[in-house]
């Protein structure tokens, strides 16, 4: 039921805040959820659960918010239908894993856990990079170019307004 109410919130706050950082957020608390997951504690666990419960609302949200916004609604269900199958393939190599923590370690998951923590972590660079090119200062040749070209550049608050591509 949780995970009813942070979905709404979290779609608000990416429209208010653009999909950076909404994905940030995203990436960040599924790292936070997988640092959970290694500490061997039952009562960590619950809150594990918790967690994972509001991050896979999140998850979905941004997803559909992202999609929505970078390749528009008649799209929607051919983009998310190649995400669903990817993040299928992907999954699949996680029984891959578990096998190996059962038969080679004893039934030790910390090491399936870990590598999982590490795949999140370089999920990060996805939205490093969308901030990054979001908010990168002016560069000398733009300067020039858009002193040389001022009349022909259109706002770029203006040009957020009518593009999908933001």
């Amino acid at each position: 039921p949780l995970g009813g109410l942070i979905g709404p919130l979290i779609g608000l706050l990416i429209k208010l805040s653009g999909n950076t950082v909404g994905l940030s957020l995203v990436v960040i608390s599924g790292i936070f959820y997988s640092i959970l997951q290694i500490i061997p504690y039952m009562w960590v666990q619950y809150i594990t659960f918790s967690c994972f419960s509001l991050f896979k609302s999140a998850l979905f949200t941004a997803s559909a918010t992202f999609i929505t916004e970078i390749f528009g609604a008649k799209n929607i269900g051919t983009v998310t239908g190649v995400l669903f199958i990817v993040s299928s393939v992907t999954t699949s190599f996680q029984s891959v894993l578990f096998d190996a923590s059962e038969n080679y370690f004893a039934g030790n998951f910390f090491y399936a856990n870990l590598f999982i923590l590490i795949l999140g972590i370089l999920t990060l660079y996805h939205p490093v990079l969308m901030m990054f090119k979001a908010y990168k200062p002016m560069q000398p040749k733009y300067a020039a170019f858009k002193s040389k070209y001022q009349d022909k550049l259109i706002d770029i608050k203006e040009f957020k307004r009518h593009s999908h591509i933001f």
